[in-house]
């Protein structure tokens, strides 16, 4: 359940933050922009890179094919005798070179005749040279050959390494020895250097031609420096075919451009971030003043409101003190002899002084709600019983106004859940109490029912509603049903009385706990009031197998008839409903000739036990019918007519509760017969588990010693061991059918011995058997972490013993037809298995002893008997009282007490266990404490608390259960109260064994008497 105070807080928490957490998320999104931006900007410069790295490439075979083009085009005009048209020619070329100095031709006949067709030729003939040259570029005819001036240094002497001459060589004549040579000088170097001034996104740093006869390399300066430059450090190399015997190498490095668009992209980005966070703390500043405003008149109104707490609190105590004394003299007064108007009188008083004190609760209620002080205190909690001990509560005054109060448990309702029990019932009582109140005839029912759960699951939601025949409510008056100081109707205050604060207190109560109250209600028909809530589910629900039990129902009530009804046959008991009649013998006697066969009759006994008694006569007049067990519904506690039937079950009852009656009348009266019929005979039926072994791992001496008691009573031949190691040596060792297993156990503890047995299950060392977790931890989660761990079933302490026979029956290899296997095993097959070092499965009776028998309820059979100690002041039941609305914790718990000493025969050992161990346990816990080392007390408080819980020391255990809590949370603000609390242990410890000594002689003394 969510808390309401903690949610608000968490609210107010986020709604303070929001501003912080605003400015964080611009900062995020403003530093994500960003980071896409540049993330999209370098991919954006090295593509762009790349794309001018292809373009160097094209743009300088480009120049390079424009002047091979100009060379080739002269030579074949030379050849041709048309040297005056090259001329024309380069005028009205389209591709023309600007690199190109010189365009020029010679022949061989003539080498110092050199023509150019740009100016002066920079050519000078060499005779010597020329020939070399012209030898070199017929090599192969025709073709334009890249030349380096620093090779014939005589024939260009004022070029230089930066130039590079491009010729060609053509026959003049067929076989002939002269050869014209065409040739033009390229200022390479400034073609490079231009090319790489034109790049905007990197820079040529190094240039190399091969060229015939070597090679020619340019060095350039590389590009700027700049903050970007460490990320964008990429090089390209690039080449260039200039001709079939040159070719072009270059290398340029990359060099970022474009910085004013992610200049202005990550200024702009920082500036709306700037703006915003601005704005931001400007609210900032305006909400804290708004809040420190907002905390001054909280605090006003907390003194107020404190101030007026403390009031009411003095103002309760000041009247509850005279009021005492007046309820209290005036129960004195109704004790004594007085006539008839004296004691209508004395009652009088003592209803007023009542309603006067349920005023003040309600108004000490409403405070508390108002100053946040109603704390809610969810723990471990059975519905079952504590919904039928609230609906009993209102029986003598459901009777007294003749009013039908009835109880209707869905059967799929969880048995334990999470809740505060007190608030709970608060809710229950004060809705009961107004259904009454305003209901003069009918009936009054109180449901319980779980929606959409299925038995399995964690968390459940609750729907409880008390439905009633009252007078009912007007649809416009419903708006102001829950508030403060009204009811429906004015006139409704004043003829019923009260003070408008019982709604609105449940109201509040529900809405803590996480949950809705509603009303429905229809004028002179009845008003329905249902609350849901949500808890988490401790423990599902179960549906019993079925009885084979047939009851037939007597009623004149259609609600108690589909109540009943419905939950008998969930409880495995088939139910047959009848209307009481005068010929009701002869219906039930029809009924019985057409195949159905009854075990009980069940009758209510309606407005009048002679009603019942009248109706029994009846059916019993039937020849058929005459030895049928009867048991009826009681509307008083005790009633001396109640002799008249086999048994008697008080209302309101619930069909579970019922159903137990109904075998425990049954269950008696075939006991009864067996023991008549087998008296002498000697023939003994074995325990259901005969044959059984069973390995039973704790490490404190209590819960083995009342644990193999209670597995022997139900056949089991029982091995123990004290801790994981020791129980997974014995099962290696030994061969078991079942391994009940204590979670939390020094040396190694269950769930560690579980994962071992399991993978030595898994290799085959040992046959798969079902584990049973043992553990006093019985809070949600406890048991997934079981059955994480690989255990089959969980068993919460301490352990109940009808429901560990239930769960065993459910266990793989458990089953009565393996049992009987089991049992008719071969002498032979014993004797195999001794020689294999085993033990046979053999079972002694010597420490056998048949389970309890269930605690009778105190609703059922004896309710006719008065009990002798009902009249008794409870000083027995010594109490613990825990801090604020806490419900007391009895010392020990008497019907547990008595319930373990039956089932135990070796019960004073038990209690000397108990007694030796807890001490050792205390003394550890006190030096641990005094080392500083918290966390080794948490194990013998578990030990303490779960031993404690088996013999019924409830208050020594609830005192375990908190220690250890606290134990387990650690810190030094701890420390302090670990220790009074281990004070205030020690001190119960003693009153528990002292109270054991008293119990166990008053016990001898009823036993000797």
């Amino acid at each position: 359940m969510v808390d309401a105070s903690a949610t608000s807080t968490v609210s107010q928490r986020m709604r303070t933050n929001l501003p912080h957490l605003v400015i964080a998320v611009i900062v995020f999104l403003i530093a994500g922009l960003i980071a896409w931006y540049a993330k999209l900007y370098y991919a954006e410069q090295n593509a762009l890179f790349q794309q001018e790295t292809q373009l160097v490439q094209k743009f300088i075979r480009v120049e390079a094919d424009a002047i091979i083009v100009r060379v080739k085009d002269a030579a074949a005009f030379i050849a041709a005798d048309a040297v005056e048209k090259v001329d024309a020619k380069l005028k009205i070329a389209s591709r023309k070179s600007a690199y190109m100095s010189d365009l020029g031709y010679l022949s061989t006949a003539d080498p110092t005749n050199v023509r150019s067709f740009l100016g002066q030729p920079l050519l000078q003939g060499k005779p010597e040279q020329i020939e070399r040259l012209a030898e070199a570029l017929l090599t192969r005819e025709g073709l334009v050959f890249a030349i380096s001036p620093i090779e014939y240094p005589d024939l260009f002497p004022s070029r230089k390494s930066s130039s590079l001459v491009f010729a060609q060589a053509l026959q003049n004549n067929r076989g002939a020895s002269e050869a014209i040579i065409v040739y033009s000088v390229v200022d390479i170097k400034s073609m490079i250097r231009d090319v790489s001034d034109s790049l905007t996104h990197g820079k040529i740093t190094y240039a190399k031609f091969d060229v015939s006869g070597g090679s020619i390399s340019y060095a350039f300066a590389p590009p700027k420096k700049s903050f970007l430059s460490r990320f964008f450090s990429s090089t390209a190399k690039t080449d260039t075919l200039i001709t079939g015997t040159s070719q072009l190498s270059t290398e340029i490095q990359q060099s970022p451009a474009g910085l004013y668009s992610l200049a202005i992209m990550v200024g702009g980005l920082f500036l709306i971030g700037a703006i915003a966070c601005s704005l931001a703390l400007v609210f900032i500043r305006s909400q804290r003043k708004s809040q420190s405003r907002l905390r001054q008149a909280l605090a006003d109104t907390k003194l107020a409101s404190e101030a007026k707490s403390t009031f009411l609190a003095n103002m309760s105590h000041e009247i509850r003190t005279p009021l005492n004394g007046v309820l209290g003299m005036a129960e004195l007064l109704s004790r004594t002899e007085l006539t008839g108007d004296q004691r209508r009188y004395a009652d009088q008083i003592k209803s007023s002084g009542s309603v006067l004190l349920a005023i003040l609760n309600d108004i000490l209620d409403i405070s508390k709600i108002e100053s946040g002080q109603l704390a809610i205190d969810p723990i471990r909690t059975r519905l079952r019983p504590l919904l039928r001990d609230t609906v009993s509560f209102y029986a003598g005054a459901a009777q007294h106004k003749r009013v039908e109060l009835l109880l209707d448990i869905d059967p799929d309702l969880p048995q334990q859940v999470e809740v505060d029990p007190m608030r709970l019932r608060q809710i229950l009582s004060n809705l009961i109490s107004n259904a009454l109140k305003f209901t003069n005839a009918g009936e009054v029912i109180v449901s319980a029912k779980a929606v959409n759960f299925d038995g399995k699951q964690d968390v459940c939601t609750l729907e409880f509603s008390v439905r009633d025949t009252g007078i009912g409510i007007a649809a416009d008056k419903m708006p102001k049903l829950f508030s403060r100081f009204s009811q429906a109707e004015e006139s409704t205050t004043r003829l019923y009385g009260g003070t408008g604060l019982g709604l609105s207190i449940c109201k509040e109560i529900c809405e803590l706990m996480g949950g809705e109250i509603r009303a429905e209600s229809r004028p002179g028909k009845g008003s329905v009031f249902t609350f849901s809530l949500t808890l988490d589910v401790l423990e599902g629900s179960a549906r019993a197998s079925d009885t084979g039990i047939k009851a037939a129902l007597v009623s004149s009530s259609a609600s108690q008839i589909r109540i009943l009804s419905r939950g008998l046959e969930a409880c495995g008991i088939h139910c047959q409903s009848f209307v009481p009649s005068s010929k009701i013998g002869e219906e039930i006697a029809r009924a019985f000739y057409e195949g159905t066969s009854f075990d009980v009759l069940i009758i209510d006994q309606g407005r009048h036990i002679d009603e019942a008694i009248e109706l029994r006569r009846i059916v019993m007049m039937q020849p058929t019918l005459k030895d049928l067990h009867c048991l009826v519904l009681g509307a008083q506690m005790a009633h001396p007519k109640y002799q008249t039937f086999d048994m008697a079950s008080i209302k309101p009852i619930d069909a579970g509760l019922l159903s137990r009656d109904v075998q425990h009348l049954l269950s008696a009266e075939a006991q009864t017969d067996e023991t008549a019929s087998t008296t002498g005979a000697g023939t003994d039926e074995a325990p259901r588990f005969h044959g059984y072994r069973a390995l039973l791992a704790d490490d404190n001496n209590v819960n083995l010693l009342f644990g193999a008691e209670v597995l022997s009573g139900f056949g089991f031949d029982v091995e123990t061991a004290t801790d994981g190691s020791k129980a997974v040596a014995a099962a290696h060792s030994d061969d078991f059918d079942v391994i009940f297993m204590d979670c939390q156990m020094p040396v190694m503890d269950g769930y560690e011995a579980t994962g071992i047995l399991r993978k030595m299950m898994e290799e085959g060392s040992i046959r798969r058997i079902p584990i049973v977790a043992v553990t006093a931890n019985a809070l949600k989660g406890d048991r997934e972490r079981c059955l994480q761990a690989g255990m089959d079933a969980f068993v919460s302490k301490p352990i109940n013993m009808s429901d560990l026979e239930a769960l065993l029956g459910t266990l793989d290899g458990l089953s009565p037809v393996h049992r009987t296997q089991t049992a008719k095993a071969s002498p032979q097959a014993n004797l195999d298995e001794s020689q294999n070092g085993k033990k046979p499965m053999t079972h002694s009776s010597d420490n056998s002893v048949p389970p309890a028998a269930p605690a009778s309820n105190a609703s059922s059979g004896q309710a006719a008997k008065p009990s002798p100690t009902a009249g008794k002041p409870q000083n027995e039941a010594q109490v613990l009282a825990t801090s604020g609305e806490r419900p007391k914790i009895p010392l020990i718990d008497v019907v547990a007490f008595r319930q373990t000493r039956a089932s135990i025969s070796k019960f004073n050992t038990l209690i000397s266990f108990y007694s030796t161990d807890t001490a050792e346990y205390l003394r550890n816990i006190r030096e641990a404490l005094t080392m500083g080392r918290i966390e080794d007390t948490v194990l013998p408080a578990h030990t303490i608390k779960s031993s404690s819980r088996v013999i019924g020391a409830m208050g020594l255990a609830h005192l375990a259960e908190d220690f250890e809590k606290r134990a387990r949370t650690g810190g030094t603000d701890q420390e302090k109260q670990l220790i009074a609390l281990r004070v205030h242990m020690e001190r119960i410890f003693l009153l528990t064994i002292e109270r054991i000594k008293t119990l166990l002689e008053n016990e001898d003394k009823s036993e000797a008497a």
